[in-house]
C-alpha cells in the first residue's frame, strides 16, 4: 500500500554534483546542506510543464553527431538553481523536486518489488520501496 500522505519538505539548497554509474543504472544527484538522491529509476526533468530531459535518453546517439549526455544537460539547466521542495506524492511514491524557475525533476515508482529511489536529509534516509511505500530510517 502507498503512503497516506504527501510528503513536503523545504529546502534552499543547491546542486553540488551530478554521477551516473552505467553498470547499475543510477544517478546520484549531491546539493548544498547535505541532501542528497540516488535514482534508479526513469526520471524526467520538465521546464514550464515541458519534458525537457529524460534520462533513458542519457547515452544514446539518436542519429546525433555525438551521444546524448544528460549529466551536461541537467547542470546547464539546474546549476544555480534552489531546490524549494522535495516532494513525494500520496498513493504513487513519485519523486518531485521543485526549483525555483518552474524546472521540476520527477522520479518515477518503476517497480512493484524493487526501490526507486533514496533520499537522504536531515539525518534521514527515505527509501522508495516497490509500489510506493516510503520506509524511513534516522541514520545520525
Amino acid at each position: 500500500m502507498a503512503i497516506k500522505d504527501s510528503i513536503f519538505i523545504k529546502t534552499t539548497s543547491r546542486l553540488k554534483d551530478i554521477t551516473f554509474e552505467k553498470k547499475s543504472n543510477s544517478w546520484y544527484l549531491k546539493f548544498d546542506n547535505d541532501i542528497s538522491f540516488s535514482l534508479y529509476t526513469i526520471w524526467r526533468l520538465f521546464k514550464n510543464d515541458t519534458v525537457t530531459l529524460i534520462s533513458n535518453d542519457h547515452g544514446q546517439q539518436f542519429g546525433l553527431p555525438k551521444t546524448v549526455d544528460l549529466i551536461a544537460g541537467l547542470k546547464s539547466y539546474l546549476d544555480n538553481k534552489i531546490l524549494k521542495e522535495i516532494q513525494v506524492e500520496k498513493n504513487t511514491g513519485d519523486l518531485i523536486l521543485n526549483f525555483d524557475e518552474k524546472e521540476k525533476l520527477v522520479a518515477y515508482i518503476s517497480s512493484m518489488g524493487y526501490e526507486s529511489y533514496e533520499i537522504f536529509i536531515d539525518g534521514k534516509q527515505f527509501i522508495a520501496q516497490g509500489g510506493g511505500e516510503i520506509a524511513i530510517f534516522q541514520i545520525k
